[in-house]
Order: structure tokens, then C-alpha cells, then sequence
């Protein structure tokens, strides 16, 4: 299995598919390309981006626009994914929806372990509503970090926790995040 980052064009999609096919040519039998996040989500695109209009974001607290250039994206993604699928028709090709999978870990924060309170603020940062400034990234002197990682979605604005990244590795790998379901992962392995 190979899960494949998005770099070249491929066909007449105008959606970057980067080592996909050159994985494929080499032989690969499974293959997973990952989709985009819900950018307007993100901490470090919400105060990057912030904006004083109520009516620039959902009822989630996330940036509209966003969002839309996001699934926008990740609908022309879907496409080239099945032009791949045509072309390889003996391998194994999925989508792993990241847009969906974070949007329902936003929704499900506390039943998944996270402070419902802190979903859209990072773990590690200098403050502010999102505790997030681009001059102070996490590390340098004047930012701290939290002191319960585990209940933030994201470390430092940009970078999703370690807690986070296992909720959406299960969500993906064990819910209906991946599209077909090519994977057969026990639930509770100690993996995901």
C-alpha cells in the first residue's frame, strides 16, 4: 500500500497527481491519494484570513471561502483519481476524504477526547483567539504550549496533535472516510 501525495498533472484535470502513476507503472497493488483539510478550519488560515463579517463563516466557526476552494479542490481530485482508476483497472486506488473525516472530528471533538472548546485554537502558540501568529511560530521565545496536547486538534496552527492525527487515521481507516475501502485494519491493534 502506498498513500500518495498530489505533485503532477496528470490528463486533462487540472489536479496535481504527482508520483500516482509513477507508483502505479512500478507496480503498486493499492494505492490511497489523500484529499485537502477543510482549510477555512485550520488556526493558522482563521487568523491569516480572519475576517469581521459573521456571515464569512459556518456554523462550525470555519472560514466559507475557504472551504469552498478546499472541496472545489478535492472534487477535481476525485476526478483525476477516477481517470487513474480507468487506466489501472487491476489496482487498487482509494481517496481518503480528509475534508469529511475533519469535519466530523470537529463535530465529534468531545466524545472523541478533545476540549470542544479549543478545536479551532492551537495547542502551541504566542495567543490570540486562535493562540496563532505567523511571526511567533511555536518554539521560539514568547510562545508556550498547552499543557494537555491530547485534547487540542492542533499543535502549533498549522499541524494537526498526535491525538488528532490518530482520531482521522481511525475515522479514515476505520469509518466511511475512504472511498472504496480498501483496507482491512483490525480496530484496536495498537496501530490506529
Amino acid at each position: 500500500m502506498v498513500i500518495i501525495p498530489r505533485k503532477k498533472k496528470h490528463g486533462d484535470n487540472s489536479i496535481e497527481l504527482p508520483l500516482s502513476q509513477e507508483v502505479l507503472e512500478m507496480g503498486a497493488s493499492k494505492v490511497i491519494v489523500p484529499g485537502n483539510f477543510p482549510i477555512g478550519c485550520i488556526p493558522g488560515y482563521l487568523t491569516s484570513m480572519a475576517s469581521s463579517e459573521p456571515s464569512a463563516y459556518d456554523s462550525m466557526g470555519c472560514l466559507k471561502e475557504l472551504n469552498l476552494f478546499a472541496a472545489k479542490h478535492n472534487s477535481k481530485l476525485q476526478r483525476a483519481i477516477a481517470d487513474l482508476r480507468a487506466s489501472y483497472p487491476d489496482t487498487s486506488i482509494a481517496y481518503a476524504d480528509y475534508f469529511n473525516s475533519f469535519f466530523s472530528l470537529l463535530k465529534g471533538a468531545t466524545e472523541l477526547g478533545f476540549d470542544a472548546s479549543s478545536t479551532h485554537k492551537a495547542c502551541c502558540g504566542a495567543g490570540g483567539k486562535y493562540n496563532y501568529d505567523e511571526t511567533k511560530m511555536c518554539g521560539v521565545e514568547g510562545t508556550t504550549a498547552c499543557t494537555d496536547p491530547s485534547a487540542y486538534v492542533s499543535w502549533d496552527g498549522i499541524h494537526m496533535t498526535q491525538a488528532a492525527y490518530k482520531a482521522m487515521s481511525r475515522l479514515i481507516y476505520h469509518g466511511r472516510y475512504l472511498q472504496p475501502q480498501i483496507l482491512n485494519f483490525p480496530e484496536g491493534n495498537g496501530q490506529t
